[in-house]
């Protein structure tokens, strides 16, 4: 570890002792618990040959070797000098992996910042913290779901970690709320993150939810529809509380048991819902299309709009007129 420069890292509100240089990844080892490697592996289950086999299939990390390869390493690996674990740069060991094979003296080392002092997990989650929920904010919020609700297992209050980042307690809890479904449910996909974040905040659907079985049989109906496209985007899931919240209406709640049964699918529930609408509401939609359309904003967007977009937009101009005629 010759030609370190020796600094400080301040944690919080701890100052800690750094050396940084050149250290050679060989000598690093991937941190099991770093939420993106534990999000993505379930890391804590394998050994360290296994995380960095998993570790080179992803996409993420095969691009960041292309990039470390044509500007080179832009932020340091952060490395507790007490196990040589890399706290923060996992992805990063192992797209310098990648490259050490083709290159072992140019990528055989990488620059690190070593902690040199004792770190507590509190500290780890405060580095953690500093990183990705209050800072660059690059991981996915599946990883950041997963990294508060550790910390609230090992003992703090969602207020307090909204203390110390910044952040509003209710958000807190909503991450914490996503993610432990998505494991109750052992959803794998962490890009439907913002499908459950909309299940799970509207009203309609927690009334339903509130309800022992009536809430096992459409977390069941919903995760399989997300997972198999029927249910095709995240903004679609507000349909769904829509067709929940019509369960009481004499008149259309026929729509929610037939679409909790699988009798209808989920597309015929929400036309079924649309054409059901009273007069109140065409209305009131009507009106808000109106306000809409003629906003000084509305109106410059439109002007701005490329060649290809224009076309579109008067596409369904074009259409909206159509329909209009069918009226009168």
């Amino acid at each position: 570890m010759s030609n370190m420069i020796k600094s400080t890292l301040n944690i919080g509100e701890k100052e800690l002792r750094i050396e940084e240089g050149l250290l050679p990844i060989s000598s690093l080892f991937f941190y099991a618990e770093n939420p993106r490697i534990y999000s993505l592996l379930q890391a804590s289950k394998l050994s360290q040959t296994e995380i960095e086999a998993e570790m080179r299939k992803f996409d993420h990390v095969k691009q960041l070797a292309q990039s470390i390869s044509k500007v080179g390493l832009i932020d340091p690996l952060i490395v507790r000098k007490s196990d040589m674990a890399v706290l923060e740069g996992n992805s990063r060991l192992a797209a310098f992996r990648i490259l050490s094979e083709r290159d072992a003296t140019a990528y055989g080392k990488a620059r690190c910042k070593l902690i040199m002092d004792d770190m507590s997990d509190a500290d780890v989650d405060t580095l953690l913290g500093q990183y990705h929920i209050v800072g660059k904010k690059d991981w996915e919020p599946y990883e950041q779901g997963s990294f508060l609700a550790r910390q609230v297992l090992r003992g703090k209050e969602p207020e307090d970690l909204a203390d110390e980042y910044g952040i509003p307690a209710a958000d807190i809890k909503a991450s914490i709320r996503n993610y432990e479904f998505m494991e109750e449910h052992h959803i794998g996909d962490v890009k439907t993150w913002s499908y459950w974040d909309e299940y799970l905040k509207s009203r309609n659907i927690k009334r339903i939810r509130d309800d022992d079985e009536l809430k096992d049989q459409l977390d069941t109906l919903v995760i399989k529809q997300v997972l198999n496209g029927s249910i095709e985007r995240a903004q679609d899931i507000r349909k769904l509380s829509n067709i929940c919240g019509v369960i009481d209406d004499r008149r259309r709640g026929h729509i929610f048991v037939e679409y909790l049964d699988e009798e209808i699918a989920f597309d015929d529930a929400c036309e079924q819902y649309t054409s059901g609408e009273d007069a109140a509401s065409v209305i009131k939609k009507c009106k808000s299309f109106k306000e809409f359309i003629n906003t000084a904003d509305t109106r410059s967007c439109i002007d701005s709009m490329s060649q290809s977009e224009k076309k579109s937009f008067d596409y369904e101009i074009r259409k909206i007129k159509l329909g209009l005629g069918q009226l009168s």
